[in-house]
């Protein structure tokens, strides 16, 4: 083994620890949205998803923006 190909096995490694190190990083920065969100869909599913329906639209009137246009 000469130093030419320990120079580029070193070179290769530190370039797989550096895409590992910043792939981990972008897991990790994303992963607090991403429980956040399934947390959401948990509740979202637990509810039947007619909380968000319910707090936004009067009951008896269709969703906003479905149904007839009244301004004719």
């Amino acid at each position: 083994m000469n130093w030419d190909s320990v120079l580029l096995t070193v070179l290769a490694v530190s370039g797989c620890v550096t895409l590992l190190l910043t792939q981990a990083d972008d897991i990790l920065t994303r992963l607090p949205r991403l429980i956040r969100a399934w947390r959401n869909v948990r509740g979202e599913l637990r509810d039947g998803g007619n909380a968000g329906r319910a707090a936004e639209d009067p009951p008896g009137e269709p969703p906003a923006g479905r149904g007839r246009r009244t301004d004719r």
